[in-house]
């Protein structure tokens, strides 16, 4: 079976109106409502090619502690990240300081990649994404695990990664 027409798609016939018979949407590509629905779509798909919804490419900002950072995207979003499944000291714990120094020194001011896990929800409840950092082929999550940094942390659920989180143990 053939796939339907891009007019086809967007414009479909009515099944019926009030006297019994289909009534086209639009008639044709003349029509002023067929013109004006074009050139939004249109608008939409240029937006989405050149605007923030497609990159997964981010730039670190800065590093806040051991599992959280500023990113930015090339097109000057800036979110901040929770490395997903990992815990690192917070402030006033033993070891605080040295995982933060350790994420700055692999990540801070580099191109990482974000990796959402479809298992895991996509934020926390302060609002920062959760998510895998890629540096290179490099999960840093895992990184900072095996460097004694942080701890493998399943609040957020099972890592399908987590025989990276678990290797040299």
């Amino acid at each position: 079976m053939p796939l339907p027409s891009l007019e086809a798609f967007f414009f479909r016939l009515h099944p019926t109106t009030v006297l019994g018979e289909p009534e086209k949407v639009f008639d044709s590509p003349g029509d002023p409502g067929y013109t004006a629905i074009m050139r939004r779509l249109i608008l939409i798909l240029i937006l989405l090619a050149a605007g923030c919804t497609t990159s997964d490419t981010w730039t670190v900002v800065r590093v806040v502690d051991g599992d959280t950072i500023v990113a930015r995207r090339a097109c000057g979003c800036e979110r901040r990240v929770r490395l997903l499944c990992i815990d690192a000291p917070e402030r006033g714990q033993p070891g605080y300081a040295e995982a933060g120094e350790l994420l700055r020194e692999l990540i801070d001011g580099k191109s990482i990649r974000l990796e959402v896990d479809p298992a895991h929800r996509d934020y926390d409840r302060y609002g920062r994404l959760l998510r895998y950092v890629w540096l290179g082929g490099r999960l840093i999550n895992a990184e900072l695990v095996r460097r004694g940094a942080a701890t493998y942390y399943m609040k957020f659920g099972k890592s399908c990664y987590e025989a990276d989180f678990r290797a040299d143990f």
